[in-house]
């Protein structure tokens, strides 16, 4: 059941949990006994430039921004809100980021809540962004000024042996420097939903530009207006929406596999009696 608002911060959230525990209880099931099994918090990238406060922070270059007090007191209303009403849910933290490096999370204002509450925490940013950080310098390394790679870079299947294509760039899973999803994949917008297709892609070359993170520096990034040289190709990155916001589809999928991993690992491991479940621990 997702009860998301577009935008909205943990403070949001806290001000409307009377609205979310009305939506709950008319769609969980008659067997759930009134109480959700899992409750997964995801706000790490509205927690910092969320809409309900952007205003406020847009300008600010560290974590600990005017009225960062006010949100992790905020996500402490809200955690004490649903163990009180869910005392058997078990509750998690899920950290995700942005592409676009300008774009700061809120993820460490989480952190003392999820301590003190012994909330595990799933961190999409770990797990995904340290190769791609690799994949920039790799580019760099290649062209400074376009962040492109060579026609020959691609790789056979993806680098994971799973796609029957020959052509090498055409599957779904194409990837070039390194094996899929953490390398660099074509453009394939027909699975950007439709009334999102006119923003095209976003290629890494885009979101550094985007991001102006080196003062000065010009980069050279669209294919379509030939600022590329011949026989060279964007890098697009497979787990990335065209927004530079949102996980696309892959993005999402990835998620959710951290998710059942984090639930599943637990319980080997209580199964194994490697781990002795504490109250509020996951499952």
């Amino acid at each position: 059941i997702n009860v998301a608002a577009h935008g909205a911060d943990m403070c949001s959230m806290a001000k409307r949990l009377n609205i979310m525990y009305s939506a709950l209880s008319s769609e969980l099931p008659p067997t759930s006994n009134n109480e959700p099994d899992l409750i997964i918090l995801e706000f790490a990238v509205n927690d910092y430039q969320g809409q309900d406060h952007l205003v406020d922070i847009d300008h600010k270059k560290s974590v600990f921004f005017d009225g960062f007090r006010g949100l992790v007191l905020c996500a402490e209303v809200v955690v004490h809100s649903l163990y009180t009403r869910f005392p058997n849910t078990a509750i998690m933290f899920l950290e995700t980021q942005t592409a676009n490096y300008a774009r700061k999370t809120g993820a460490l204002l989480h952190m003392g809540v999820a301590q003190q509450y012994q909330i595990p925490v799933v961190s999409y940013a770990e797990a995904m962004f340290h190769q791609y950080h690799r994949l920039i310098q790799e580019l760099e390394k290649r062209d400074m000024m376009t962040l492109s790679f060579k026609d020959d870079e691609w790789m056979m299947d993806g680098g994971i042996g799973i796609s029957s294509d020959t052509t090498t760039n055409s599957s779904q899973y194409a990837s070039a420097i390194f094996p899929y999803p953490h390398g660099c994949s074509p453009c394939q917008p027909q699975y950007i939903e439709k009334q999102f297709r006119q923003g095209y892609c976003k290629s890494i070359c885009t979101i550094i530009s985007h991001s102006a993170l080196i003062p000065g520096r010009k980069l050279v990034c669209n294919e379509k207006d030939g600022g590329l040289p011949e026989g060279r190709n964007e890098c697009f990155v497979p787990f990335f929406a065209h927004d530079e916001v949102h996980p696309s589809a892959a993005g999402h999928a990835i998620i959710m596999d951290l998710v059942v991993d984090a639930l599943a690992s637990t319980q080997q491991r209580v199964c194994e009696k490697e781990y002795v479940p504490q109250k509020d621990s996951l499952p």
